[in-house]
């Protein structure tokens, strides 16, 4: 057995150079992949590098020498894409594959040629070596798990209004959220899109469809922390909420924790909720958490992140691979798994009645459903800078819209059917669309199928006020309607909330 000085001076860190890079792009990115994301990229960087390890070991015949090596032959391949990145922002007209690969493959020989010398001797960098690389794989991993013991323990907000006894059957509650999607009046003027068949196909089915309907906020995490709390973003729910803060863990600590989840609860529903890839809005601890199988779609967005930092780029700026291509496929497998399963949910007992949540990213980007749900040709709407061009992103916000006006029809229409007790059904869009207007960023569709209650809702209803209006209608609420607010605000100042008026005029 090793003694933990044998340990030490064993030259082991080339496997911590392998895990850190994936474990610093974990810890950095934590609110929006989950530890679990980085598993199979730890795993497959360690065991290359065990592999490059043992290679080296053959050809220098000395593990320190190897180990070197190893250590400066990983840094290098790991960090290719942060230094590729990092020249195009401050030298572009460096930031060429044969000037960066060249002088990496330059350091590679050079380190090889150093580590080969007879009179080199390598043995006293190991300790070191081991030492600092363990403390800086330490870092990331306490980052990541600080994270998680906070969300994991942050406190629920509570419902304002008392709990009362309501009478009869209490409705299934559907909150379906199309990210990105934008009212008629928008379509029509921003992208000359006529979506008045859609709009007028839920009226006809008893939808309530707010013709001015504005989100509160410009974005989603912002937009969803409001709605879930049925309150305005200020500092009376968290103490960082101020115009000057950066943090976002507020928002991602009200979305998981809110008060409309506290409600529902306390009404005896069960809760049932859908993965996103984004783990700030998926309630993974709902009665019922639904994901699609991981063997369906191809690379994780965290691992197509992964890939685009290191010296595989190179092959994919030189177009031999589309690493992108394999991470859009993700993001249409999870949305399709979603728009197949929410209509069996009607039929689904659970013994109490269901609060379902549903976050589509669709119509907003990549671009991957034709208007038949077929695969579209979503490379071809970024330029070469990975960027959405004006024209391009029109056209992508129509054709997903039309997509999910299908899509949308065809499950409220199932699970309207095949309902017991008539449902609550919400759709709505978290935001507007991209390169507009600060209002119509603001713009939303937002319709409601209230059984019973088809007119309980006006033109200007904003989401704040959206679970104010069903919780009174339906489970013996008795909470006041705040005034239909917009704000934009700026990155990464999201606090700093500018009040845009609503100047749509109803028909």
């Amino acid at each position: 057995m090793k003694t933990p000085a044998k340990l030490t001076r064993s030259p082991w860190y080339p496997l911590l150079f392998a895990a850190y890079p994936v474990l610093g792009l974990l810890a950095v990115n934590v609110g929006n992949a989950r530890p679990a994301a980085g598993v199979r990229p730890v795993a497959i960087a360690i065991v290359g590098a065990a592999v490059l390890f043992g290679l080296l070991r053959l050809l220098t015949r000395d593990w320190h020498r190897a180990a070197f090596v190893s250590a400066v032959w990983i840094s290098l391949f790991a960090f290719y894409g942060h230094a590729y990145l990092w020249l195009q922002e401050k030298a572009p007209e460096y930031a060429r594959t044969n000037l960066v690969a060249g002088a990496s493959l330059l350091v590679a020989a050079a380190a090889l040629f150093a580590a080969t010398r007879p009179k080199v001797r390598m043995e006293a960098w190991t300790a070191p070596l081991n030492m600092a690389e363990l403390a800086l794989v330490v870092f990331p991993i306490g980052q990541i798990a600080w994270y998680q013991i906070e969300i994991q323990n942050a406190p629920s907000v509570r419902a304002e209004s008392p709990v009362t006894a309501v009478e009869g059957t209490k409705p299934d509650i559907y909150y379906i959220i199309l990210d990105s999607y934008t009212r008629a009046d928008t379509l029509q003027a921003s992208y000359r899109f006529d979506n008045s068949e859609f709009v007028g196909g839920l009226e006809k089915m008893g939808f309530n469809v707010a013709e001015c309907g504005m989100s509160n906020y410009v974005r989603t995490e912002l937009s969803l922390a409001s709605s879930f709390n049925m309150a305005y973003l200020t500092s009376d729910l968290d103490p960082r909420i101020t115009p000057d803060s950066l943090a976002r863990t507020p928002l991602w600590n009200l979305i998981r924790n809110s008060a409309v989840m506290d409600y529902v609860q306390a009404r005896g529903y069960k809760t049932v909720a859908f993965a996103t890839g984004f783990p700030w809005d998926e309630w993974d601890h709902a009665d019922l958490y639904l994901e699609a199988s991981p063997l369906r779609g191809g690379l994780t967005e965290f691992e197509g992140l992964v890939l685009g930092t290191t010296a595989y780029r190179i092959a994919e700026d030189e177009g031999l691979v589309e690493t992108k291509l394999t991470t859009f496929n993700r993001y249409r497998e999870r949305s399709q798994f979603v728009l197949d399963t929410l209509p069996t949910l009607a039929t689904l007992e659970m013994g109490a009645p269901k609060f379902v949540f549903a976050h589509l990213i669709l119509p907003h980007p990549p671009f991957v459903f034709a208007e038949d749900g077929s695969h579209s040709d979503s490379l071809s709407f970024l330029n070469a800078k990975d960027l959405y061009p004006a024209d391009k992103y029109a056209k992508g916000i129509v054709m997903q819209s039309q997509f999910a006006n299908r899509e949308i029809t065809r499950i409220v229409q199932e699970i309207i059917a095949n309902s017991e007790t008539p449902p609550v059904i919400i759709i709505q869009g978290d935001h507007g669309p991209w390169l507009q207007t600060k209002e119509r960023r603001l713009s939303i569709l937002n319709a409601y199928y209230l059984p019973g209650h088809a007119d309980a809702v006006g033109e200007n209803i904003t989401p704040v006020n959206t679970f104010r209006v069903v919780f009174n209608l339906y489970l013996g609420g008795d909470f006041d309607l705040l005034p239909n607010q917009s704000y934009f605000s700026p990155v990464p100042y999201h606090f700093d909330f500018e009040l845009i008026p609503n100047r749509c005029n109803p028909k």
